[in-house]
């Protein structure tokens, strides 16, 4: 039996974590979709992106069609701990928030 079809290349998802949903609150907060996206992050699933640690996520859809770069809903930066720059992007499909 292969790896795959013992499902280790299916995506694991998990809720939102509290600081995720508040980041993410905050900022949706400077833009026109503010409402739809508090409303959604409060039962979304995602899934930890393999991205090499950086910490991105993916929302969970169950359409079928292939999801394509939508907007950018808001963007931001930070240092971290170590004095590294962090850039921040909420980025939304062709299909929205929906």
């Amino acid at each position: 039996m292969s790896a795959e079809s013992q499902g280790h290349n299916l995506p694991s998802f998990r809720k939102l974590r509290e600081e995720e949903k508040l980041l993410i609150g905050k900022m949706a907060g400077s833009s026109t979709a503010e409402n739809e996206v508090l409303h959604r992050i409060v039962d979304v699933c995602v899934e930890d992106m393999k991205d090499g640690g950086m910490g991105s996520i993916r929302f969970h859809y169950d359409g079928g069609a292939k999801r394509v770069f939508g907007r950018n809903v808001s963007e931001a930066t930070y240092r971290d701990a170590d004095g590294v720059v962090v850039s921040i992007a909420l980025n939304i499909d062709q299909f929205g928030l929906r």
